[in-house]
């Protein structure tokens, strides 16, 4: 069993990517979708979803009385999966994050 990977892509003001790499815990999209809603739901921050697919998620974070946005989109590829969500020291808009967010489901 391989280490998991990531990699940050970023260095446009609005633009950060993270993707993480690792072998697949499920090759059941909706049980690792499903799992993943579960970890970001239980988050401190976590407020609400605003966008529900069957291949990833947006989602709304209060922190104090600010308001950010972060996404998760999941590809399960043979036995590996990525996971690709918005940049950990960047904050987003709503737009910011879907504008992301599309962009990870386009790649390959």
């Amino acid at each position: 069993m391989g280490h998991p990977k990531d990699v940050s892509i970023g260095g446009i003001p609005g633009y950060s990517l993270q993707i993480f790499s690792s072998k697949a815990s499920t090759h059941e999209l909706t049980v690792a979708i499903k799992d993943l809603k579960q970890t970001v739901e239980d988050g401190v921050y976590f407020s609400k979803f605003v966008l529900e697919e069957p291949d990833g998620f947006i989602f709304e974070m209060m922190i104090d009385t600010l308001i950010n946005y972060d996404f998760r989109h999941l590809k399960i590829q043979g036995d590996n999966e990525y996971l690709f969500q918005a940049g950990m020291s960047d904050s987003f808009t709503q737009k910011e994050a879907e504008r992301l967010y599309q962009i990870a489901k386009s790649a390959k």
